[in-house]
């Protein structure tokens, strides 16, 4: 099996990239906070020097009452601002408060202003010849900029490293992960993970697959026994509706037809669901659907004590499947008369809320779920695992109110548009 592209090429190079960029940044910053340092220091010697020897003369003066030249051959002592430059003077104009001035030709100078007696003298150091920052500035940076080439290659080479450690077991789960796709047996690699992050997402994985497969497994069941069971007797039923006999009344061969070909349609309709093919929408008005639905069910004219309430109003349209919604509407008209503890089911629509509402003494924990039922059920508690998954196809919800007194079977529609 070979590494996978995505890890290859997301996680090693994410990593690569991240340890490299941060090792030159980190050399980025070193380097300019170096720099500042060396001309800070620089800037701050020159300027003590000129206000160390500004003072000495102040205090020479103040001894003998004469003005010394400065100690330093690079200190010179002047009058007034016309013995300096033009430049400097209209630099000192726009910042009175400026000691370092720069002329093209003549460099760096340091210039302080200061009152000796009742006299205003100008102390300024040519600096350009001490000004080692500049000087240096190439050979610093030449060296700054290699020994910055190296940092980042060590951490390249680390990066790499280190994007292999961490990368090794996150490549060998996905090619785990990849060599059941086909693989028929249960998924078991987690036991090769330490109690991490990374062993929980190991078993997270590993319970998924093999819930997957379940749910599949199960899905494939459900789809081969529905076909081998329910074929035969409709090829059955189609042959004795084909043959009729005198012992069927004309009405009882119609309804035995109209039987064979629901249950076949149903059939049909099922196998498809559970095979996730897609169905065919249509706009459909609610109120006939339901009607049709109560016709479907010919036990309610044998039971004529059952109360039956549709609170629907007519024109409310709705887009489904014709065949998904009639079962879903048989499902739960048949759950009302079948499971009721009462003689009565109540249907109405409130808003975008349609509720089938009858009497239910037996509490159901998750009715939604397959194989739910109430204690006394003789089906198989899928009807309204089927209710659910016909909603999930229209976009529709489906909630079951299930408080031991009343069982109500809440699904929010989606409107269409209202006919007029």
């Amino acid at each position: 099996m070979t590494e996978s592209p995505a890890i290859r090429s997301s996680l090693r190079n994410r990593l690569i990239k991240l340890f490299a960029g941060y090792t030159l940044l980190v050399c980025l910053c070193f380097v300019a906070l170096l720099f500042a340092y060396a001309w800070m220091v620089e800037d701050n010697v020159f300027n003590r020097i000129v206000a160390a020897e500004a003072e000495y003369i102040r205090d020479a003066f103040e001894l003998n009452g004469e003005i010394v030249s400065p100690r330093s051959p690079f200190l010179t002592l002047h009058d007034d601002w016309a013995d300096l430059p033009e430049t400097f003077y209209q630099q000192h104009l726009g910042d009175p408060d400026r000691i370092e001035f720069e002329h093209p030709e003549l460099g760096t100078w340091y210039v302080r202003e200061f009152e000796v007696g009742d006299q205003q003298l100008l102390l300024t150091a040519e600096v350009s010849g001490f000004a080692v920052g500049k000087l240096y500035f190439p050979y610093a940076g030449t060296s700054l900029i290699i020994f910055s080439l190296l940092l980042v290659s060590s951490a390249l080479l680390l990066a790499v490293w280190f994007a292999r450690l961490a990368i090794r077991p996150l490549r060998k789960l996905a090619q785990q992960v990849s060599q059941q796709q086909d693989s028929g047996q249960p998924a078991s690699f987690s036991s090769d993970y330490p109690e991490n992050e990374l062993g929980f997402l190991a078993r997270t994985i590993e319970n998924s697959i093999n819930h997957n497969r379940r749910l599949l497994q199960r899905e494939s069941a459900f789809t081969r026994d529905v076909s081998h069971e329910l074929r035969t007797p409709i090829s059955i039923l189609k042959n004795i509706s084909q043959a009729g006999g005198p012992q069927l009344s004309e009405q009882q061969q119609a309804d035995f037809a109209a039987a064979v070909r629901a249950l076949e349609m149903n059939v049909t309709t099922l196998l498809a669901l559970a095979r996730e093919e897609s169905s065919e929408l249509e706009t459909l008005d609610l109120l006939h659907q339901i009607e049709d639905a109560v016709v479907a069910n010919r036990e309610l004219e044998q039971r004529p004590e059952f109360s039956l309430s549709i609170d629907v109003p007519p024109g409310y349209m709705v887009s489904a499947n014709r065949q998904l919604l009639a079962i879903l509407l048989n499902n739960l008209v048949g759950n009302g008369l079948h499971h009721s503890d009462g003689n009565g089911l109540e249907i109405r629509l409130r808003g975008d809320r349609l509720s089938f509402i009858n009497q239910a003494t037996t509490y159901i924990d998750k009715p939604l779920e397959p194989g739910q039922k109430g204690a006394h059920s003789q089906g198989l508690g899928l009807g309204l695992d089927l209710v659910k998954r016909i909603c999930e196809v229209f976009s529709w919800s489906a909630a079951v109110e299930s408080t031991g007194e009343r069982f109500v079977v809440n699904i929010e529609l989606a409107q269409v548009g209202q006919r007029h």
